[in-house]
């Protein structure tokens, strides 16, 4: 019987420090780390954005 190959799972790192407010908005963003997983993924946004 063949192995079936399971999708990873990676962890998200902690939220950057929100950017500066530009045109009423603000951002942060987050790194998916799959240690050394080609095939892993994070669920969940990479970057989020508040009002200022």
């Amino acid at each position: 019987n063949p192995v079936e190959s399971v999708p990873q799972e990676g962890n998200w790192s902690c939220w950057a420090a929100w950017s500066g407010c530009s045109g009423g908005k603000r951002i942060r963003t987050r790194s998916c780390n799959t240690q050394c997983l080609s095939d892993a993924t994070c669920r969940g946004d990479i970057v989020t954005e508040d009002y200022c």
